[in-house]
């Protein structure tokens, strides 16, 4: 396993706001198939691939996102990365330490205080615990536990969220599936994201008698009332199996506080940003 680290240059972050940090994390995603591992931070990236043949993409990733960086802050030819330094051979017996590294980064730099809680790495992939379905280990109960047993989270380890209804509203079910899709909560999505909101808010039962109602869900999302009905005839069954794997996570971190709304906007007032606000 080869590990590449790219770094900001001194004084700039590589993103502001949560859509500038989804941008280059699912770019990261997408420019390495196979990956093994990935952490964006406010100014560095991590990857963990499994060849280290990986510096040209690696070098296009840094280009393409400066360019949407600066175009979109109308702060064109600035250079914001500094010269990625070739990547580092792991042992492969040091893999699933280098592993626990990575995803504890924003941990020990206190931006968060679970791995879980960070959405711009592999951490909830691996553990089933985002729409993608690619990435699942095998043991994740496992793999968490080894990754949270860290004393910047909890030396014992922390749980996977659990399934819990009848206790949660809708704002909770659109806040679980910003964090599982990795989508800004507002607006109120379109298209898939919007299906995977109307089909885990059935599930945890909001349209039932008591909850928020077709006829109101409908109105916020946007939908007919026969679009809302439509998707909601398949609501998986309580302590069933959920096939689908975007679903299935939605409906699971249904208020878990760790599986916080990507909201737009500025990020310098979040918790644990203090030490990035003075960059630009």
């Amino acid at each position: 396993m080869f590990h590449y680290v790219a770094r900001a240059r001194v004084g700039t972050v590589l993103f502001r706001t949560w859509d500038e940090g989804l941008r280059l994390f699912n770019a990261t995603l997408a420019a390495f198939p196979g990956l093994l591992g990935a952490c964006v931070m406010p100014d560095h990236i991590h990857l963990l691939l499994g060849h280290g043949e990986g510096g040209r993409r690696l070098g296009a990733l840094m280009s393409g996102y400066a360019r949407f960086r600066n175009v979109r802050r109308g702060t064109l030819g600035v250079h914001i990365w500094q010269r990625a330094p070739p990547p580092e051979f792991v042992e492969p017996d040091k893999r699933m330490r280098n592993l626990r590294y990575v995803h504890l980064n924003p941990c020990r730099k206190g931006l968060v205080q679970d791995p879980l809680a960070w959405p711009l790495s592999t951490h909830r992939d691996f553990v089933g615990l985002s729409a993608r379905s690619e990435l699942i280990v095998a043991n994740p109960e496992r793999l968490h536990a080894y990754i949270s047993g860290d004393p910047s989270v909890d030396p014992a380890g922390t749980r996977l969220p659990e399934v819990q209804y009848d206790r949660f509203d809708f704002f909770a079910v659109r806040d679980a599936v910003s964090a599982v899709s990795r989508t800004l909560a507002e607006p109120i999505p379109v298209g898939a994201v919007r299906t995977l909101l109307v089909r885990a808010a059935s599930a945890h039962r909001l349209l039932e008698p008591g909850g928020l109602g077709t006829a109101a869900l409908a109105a916020i999302v946007m939908m007919s009332q026969s679009q809302v009905q439509r998707l909601s005839r398949d609501a998986p069954p309580r302590n069933g199996t959920i096939r689908d794997q975007a679903l299935a996570a939605a409906v699971r971190v249904v208020g878990d506080a760790r599986f916080g709304p990507l909201f737009p906007g500025e990020l310098f007032r979040v918790p644990g940003w203090g030490p990035y606000r003075s960059r630009r």
